[in-house]
Protein backbone atom coordinates (compact mmCIF):
# COMPACT_ATOMS: atom_id res chain seq x y z
CA UNK A 1 0.00 0.00 0.00
CA UNK A 2 1.42 3.35 -0.99
CA UNK A 3 1.03 5.53 2.33
CA UNK A 4 3.47 6.60 5.23
CA UNK A 5 5.24 3.71 6.99
CA UNK A 6 3.47 5.08 10.35
CA UNK A 7 -0.09 4.61 8.35
CA UNK A 8 0.91 1.12 7.67
CA UNK A 9 1.73 0.23 11.42
CA UNK A 10 -1.31 1.89 12.34
CA UNK A 11 -3.33 -0.50 9.33
CA UNK A 12 -1.88 -3.49 10.82
CA UNK A 13 -3.20 -2.77 14.48
CA UNK A 14 -6.35 -2.13 13.13
CA UNK A 15 -6.81 -5.36 11.37
CA UNK A 16 -5.22 -7.32 14.49
CA UNK A 17 -7.82 -5.02 17.05
CA UNK A 18 -4.64 -3.65 18.55
CA UNK A 19 -5.79 0.04 19.54
CA UNK A 20 -6.49 1.03 23.17
CA UNK A 21 -10.13 1.67 23.05
CA UNK A 22 -11.55 1.49 26.22
CA UNK A 23 -13.32 -1.77 25.81
CA UNK A 24 -9.68 -2.96 25.23
CA UNK A 25 -8.38 -2.03 28.02
CA UNK A 26 -11.41 -2.75 29.95
CA UNK A 27 -10.58 -6.37 28.77
CA UNK A 28 -6.69 -6.07 30.18
CA UNK A 29 -7.76 -3.87 33.43
CA UNK A 30 -10.31 -4.50 36.12
CA UNK A 31 -12.43 -1.98 37.00
CA UNK A 32 -11.80 0.01 33.88
CA UNK A 33 -14.85 1.72 32.18
CA UNK A 34 -14.98 0.34 28.72
CA UNK A 35 -18.09 3.02 27.31
CA UNK A 36 -17.37 5.35 24.86
CA UNK A 37 -16.29 8.63 26.09
CA UNK A 38 -17.42 10.74 23.27
CA UNK A 39 -21.07 9.22 23.28
CA UNK A 40 -21.48 7.02 25.98
CA UNK A 41 -22.38 3.95 24.27
CA UNK A 42 -22.20 1.25 26.37
CA UNK A 43 -18.97 -0.35 24.82
CA UNK A 44 -16.15 1.70 22.68
CA UNK A 45 -14.69 -0.68 20.34
CA UNK A 46 -12.49 0.06 17.63
CA UNK A 47 -15.69 -0.68 15.11
CA UNK A 48 -17.52 2.15 17.03
CA UNK A 49 -14.95 4.23 17.47
CA UNK A 50 -13.81 4.37 12.82
CA UNK A 51 -17.14 3.45 11.76
CA UNK A 52 -20.15 3.80 13.57
CA UNK A 53 -19.43 6.85 15.92
CA UNK A 54 -21.25 9.75 14.56
CA UNK A 55 -18.32 11.89 13.56
CA UNK A 56 -16.05 9.16 12.40
CA UNK A 57 -19.29 8.05 10.04
CA UNK A 58 -19.45 11.99 9.15
CA UNK A 59 -15.97 11.98 8.07
CA UNK A 60 -16.25 8.55 5.95
CA UNK A 61 -19.26 9.85 4.21
CA UNK A 62 -17.60 13.09 3.40
CA UNK A 63 -15.21 11.21 1.62
CA UNK A 64 -17.10 9.58 -0.58
CA UNK A 65 -17.17 5.81 1.00
CA UNK A 66 -19.83 3.48 -0.10
CA UNK A 67 -23.12 4.11 1.99
CA UNK A 68 -23.46 0.11 2.06
CA UNK A 69 -19.94 -0.10 3.76
CA UNK A 70 -21.18 2.49 6.65
CA UNK A 71 -24.48 0.98 7.22
CA UNK A 72 -23.44 -3.07 7.04
CA UNK A 73 -23.19 -4.08 10.72
CA UNK A 74 -19.47 -5.92 11.37
CA UNK A 75 -18.09 -6.87 14.67
CA UNK A 76 -14.49 -6.72 14.02
CA UNK A 77 -12.82 -4.29 11.84
CA UNK A 78 -10.86 -6.76 9.72
CA UNK A 79 -14.12 -8.12 8.04
CA UNK A 80 -14.78 -4.55 7.52
CA UNK A 81 -11.65 -3.38 5.73
CA UNK A 82 -11.43 -6.35 4.03
CA UNK A 83 -14.85 -5.42 2.39
CA UNK A 84 -13.48 -1.97 1.54
CA UNK A 85 -10.84 -3.77 0.09
CA UNK A 86 -12.31 -5.59 -2.32
CA UNK A 87 -14.61 -2.75 -3.15
CA UNK A 88 -12.03 0.03 -3.24
CA UNK A 89 -8.67 -0.27 -5.60
CA UNK A 90 -5.42 0.62 -4.46
CA UNK A 91 -5.20 4.31 -4.41
CA UNK A 92 -8.82 4.53 -2.89
CA UNK A 93 -8.11 2.14 -0.25
CA UNK A 94 -4.54 4.31 0.50
CA UNK A 95 -7.00 7.23 0.96
CA UNK A 96 -9.38 5.31 3.38
CA UNK A 97 -6.98 4.01 5.53
CA UNK A 98 -5.66 8.05 5.93
CA UNK A 99 -8.77 9.64 6.96
CA UNK A 100 -9.25 5.74 9.56
CA UNK A 101 -5.62 6.91 10.68
CA UNK A 102 -7.24 10.68 11.10
CA UNK A 103 -10.16 9.51 12.97
CA UNK A 104 -8.34 8.07 14.92
CA UNK A 105 -6.20 10.89 15.97
CA UNK A 106 -9.26 12.88 16.16
CA UNK A 107 -10.75 10.29 19.03
CA UNK A 108 -7.08 10.96 21.00
CA UNK A 109 -7.63 14.64 20.54
CA UNK A 110 -10.98 14.32 22.54
CA UNK A 111 -9.30 11.88 25.32
CA UNK A 112 -6.27 13.79 26.27
CA UNK A 113 -7.58 17.20 25.15
CA UNK A 114 -11.47 17.29 25.73
CA UNK A 115 -12.35 18.13 22.59
CA UNK A 116 -12.11 16.94 18.76
CA UNK A 117 -12.75 18.13 15.46
CA UNK A 118 -16.31 18.45 13.56
CA UNK A 119 -16.39 16.83 10.47
CA UNK A 120 -16.35 19.63 8.01
CA UNK A 121 -17.17 19.00 4.34
CA UNK A 122 -13.97 20.75 2.62
CA UNK A 123 -11.73 20.50 0.23
CA UNK A 124 -8.68 22.29 -1.51
CA UNK A 125 -8.60 23.27 -5.21
CA UNK A 126 -5.38 23.09 -7.33
CA UNK A 127 -2.83 21.81 -4.29
CA UNK A 128 0.33 23.53 -6.18
CA UNK A 129 2.34 26.19 -6.62
CA UNK A 130 4.39 28.01 -9.42
CA UNK A 131 7.39 29.50 -10.02
CA UNK A 132 7.73 33.01 -11.79
CA UNK A 133 11.01 34.29 -13.05
CA UNK A 134 11.24 38.14 -11.77
CA UNK A 135 12.77 39.88 -9.29
CA UNK A 136 9.82 41.15 -7.26
CA UNK A 137 9.28 42.35 -3.69
CA UNK A 138 8.34 39.97 -0.99
CA UNK A 139 5.17 42.01 -0.60
CA UNK A 140 4.75 41.97 -4.34
CA UNK A 141 4.97 37.78 -4.64
CA UNK A 142 2.56 37.48 -1.66
CA UNK A 143 0.38 39.87 -3.69
CA UNK A 144 0.33 38.17 -7.04
CA UNK A 145 -0.25 34.58 -4.91
CA UNK A 146 -2.84 36.07 -3.99
CA UNK A 147 -4.43 37.58 -7.27
CA UNK A 148 -3.78 33.94 -8.50
CA UNK A 149 -6.12 32.29 -5.77
CA UNK A 150 -8.90 34.64 -6.60
CA UNK A 151 -8.75 34.05 -10.35
CA UNK A 152 -8.85 29.93 -8.94
CA UNK A 153 -11.54 30.43 -6.93
CA UNK A 154 -13.83 32.56 -8.99
CA UNK A 155 -13.40 29.63 -12.14
CA UNK A 156 -14.87 27.27 -9.68
CA UNK A 157 -17.96 29.83 -9.05
CA UNK A 158 -17.41 29.56 -5.07
CA UNK A 159 -18.95 31.61 -3.11
CA UNK A 160 -17.53 31.54 0.53
CA UNK A 161 -13.88 31.44 1.02
CA UNK A 162 -11.14 31.50 3.49
CA UNK A 163 -8.07 33.13 2.55
CA UNK A 164 -4.58 32.67 4.31
CA UNK A 165 -1.58 34.67 4.38
CA UNK A 166 1.54 35.61 6.26
CA UNK A 167 1.53 39.33 4.81
CA UNK A 168 -0.39 41.32 7.33
CA UNK A 169 -0.66 44.22 4.76
CA UNK A 170 -3.01 41.85 2.75
CA UNK A 171 -5.25 41.45 5.19
CA UNK A 172 -6.52 45.11 4.52
CA UNK A 173 -7.23 44.23 0.83
CA UNK A 174 -10.84 44.35 -0.20
CA UNK A 175 -10.73 44.48 -3.87
CA UNK A 176 -12.77 41.80 -5.57
CA UNK A 177 -14.63 40.51 -2.40
CA UNK A 178 -17.90 41.87 -3.87
CA UNK A 179 -17.63 38.65 -5.73
CA UNK A 180 -18.26 36.61 -2.74
CA UNK A 181 -21.30 36.49 -0.52
CA UNK A 182 -18.83 35.72 2.14
CA UNK A 183 -14.85 35.51 2.95
CA UNK A 184 -12.55 35.98 5.63
CA UNK A 185 -8.20 36.34 5.52
CA UNK A 186 -6.84 35.74 8.22
CA UNK A 187 -2.79 36.10 8.98
CA UNK A 188 -1.00 33.20 9.62
CA UNK A 189 3.19 32.80 10.77
CA UNK A 190 4.79 30.70 7.83
CA UNK A 191 5.66 27.94 10.80
CA UNK A 192 1.65 27.23 10.95
CA UNK A 193 2.08 26.17 7.28
CA UNK A 194 4.42 23.98 6.53
CA UNK A 195 3.00 22.50 3.56
CA UNK A 196 2.98 26.09 1.13
CA UNK A 197 6.35 27.04 3.02
CA UNK A 198 7.80 23.48 1.50
CA UNK A 199 6.48 23.47 -1.63
CA UNK A 200 7.61 27.52 -2.16
CA UNK A 201 11.56 26.44 -1.51
CA UNK A 202 11.06 23.65 -3.65
CA UNK A 203 9.79 25.78 -6.41
CA UNK A 204 12.03 28.06 -5.94
CA UNK A 205 14.85 25.93 -5.70
CA UNK A 206 14.17 24.06 -8.66
CA UNK A 207 12.79 26.84 -11.09
CA UNK A 208 9.42 25.37 -11.93
CA UNK A 209 6.17 24.77 -11.78
CA UNK A 210 4.23 21.90 -9.47
CA UNK A 211 0.64 21.06 -9.60
CA UNK A 212 -1.35 18.65 -7.96
CA UNK A 213 -5.00 17.84 -6.38
CA UNK A 214 -5.92 15.23 -3.76
CA UNK A 215 -3.21 13.09 -4.63
CA UNK A 216 -0.16 14.69 -2.90
CA UNK A 217 3.26 13.82 -3.70
CA UNK A 218 4.62 11.20 -0.83
CA UNK A 219 7.58 13.83 0.04
CA UNK A 220 4.68 16.44 1.66
CA UNK A 221 1.83 14.18 2.77
CA UNK A 222 3.58 13.91 6.24
CA UNK A 223 3.60 17.39 6.06
CA UNK A 224 -0.02 17.55 5.37
CA UNK A 225 -1.08 15.57 8.09
CA UNK A 226 1.02 17.77 10.36
CA UNK A 227 -1.15 20.51 9.19
CA UNK A 228 -3.99 19.03 9.37
CA UNK A 229 -4.05 17.92 13.24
Amino acid sequence: MNTLPKICVFTWRVGHELLPTNAKIASIRQGFRQDCPRCGVDKETLIHALKDYSTARAILSIGGLDNKLLIKDYYCCIDWMEDVMRILDKKATADFVTTLWNSWNNRNKFIFRGKEDDAHDSFTIGDGGGFKDEVVTAEWAELYAFEESLKIACSFNITTVVFETESASLVEIHKAMEKFKSISICWANRCCNKVADFICKKLTADSCNWSFDMDYPLEIHELVISDKI
